[in-house]
């Protein structure tokens, strides 16, 4: 009976391996723990102990499979903002665990094994960053379904571009009205030496012509003065 369930056991603890590693400068670049700027959370979730042998953990992130954790491995997700349904799946049951994740945060989960008489268990539980980056540190980067987060300075960048141009188009777009302006300024001012005056004719602001053509204005005295 004692030989049955060792070798019971040792066919779990042998199981079906981990996931594929990811390469060493995503693993590098994960390990930075850079916090999100454009409202969404990256959430860690890290299988740090060799408990287990290389029974395989397949985690689930809103009933989407997401990774097979092994002894010392982890998965880093970008996800939105907000609830999030975790389920870790080994042995007879899952774990599941709700997170609420806020913008531009980290989260980290904790998948601990566990191990009884015939069934390696896991149970998912939430840990406090020191803890949690501890634990990323002592692992390895799993390939994933989701893509690690994005450089936000390359959007930024193209982003840079159309203001740029929308500056230059601007320019000719003002030289434009400048010119316009500066052609029609004589004609204004031929306009002015042209006003004909029905009445008054006051000197100091046109003339009026008579009958036969002359020029004449008003005084401030009354009288008429020709030109």
């Amino acid at each position: 009976m004692k030989k049955l369930l060792i070798g019971l056991l040792a066919l779990v603890l042998v199981g079906c391996a981990g996931g594929t590693k990811a390469p060493r400068q995503q693993d590098y670049v994960a390990k930075m723990f850079n916090v999100p700027s454009d409202g969404t959370s990256n959430l860690y979730i890290y299988r740090n102990e060799i408990l287990g042998g290389d029974v395989g953990m397949d985690i689930y992130i809103d009933e989407k499979r997401i990774a097979r954790t092994g002894p010392q491995t982890y998965i880093l997700v970008n996800l939105p903002a907000g609830k999030h349904r975790i389920e870790g799946f080994a042995g007879r049951k899952p774990s599941v665990l709700t997170v609420n994740l806020l913008p531009n945060s980290l989260k980290f989960i904790w998948q601990e094994v566990k191990i009884d008489l015939l069934f390696a268990e896991n149970k998912l539980q939430e840990v406090s960053d020191d803890i949690g980056k501890k634990g990323v540190l002592e692992s390895q980067l799993l390939e994933s379904s989701y893509q690690l987060p994005k450089n936000k300075a390359t959007t930024t960048v193209k982003n840079a571009n159309p203001k740029s141009n929308h500056r230059h188009s601007s320019t000719p777009k003002a030289n434009k009205i400048q010119k316009s302006a500066s052609v029609n300024q004589p004609i204004k001012t031929a306009k002015k030496r042209k006003i004909y005056y029905s009445s008054g004719c006051p000197c100091g602001y046109g003339y009026c012509y008579g009958p036969r053509g002359g020029r004449y204005c008003i005084t401030s005295g009354g009288n008429k003065s020709y030109r």
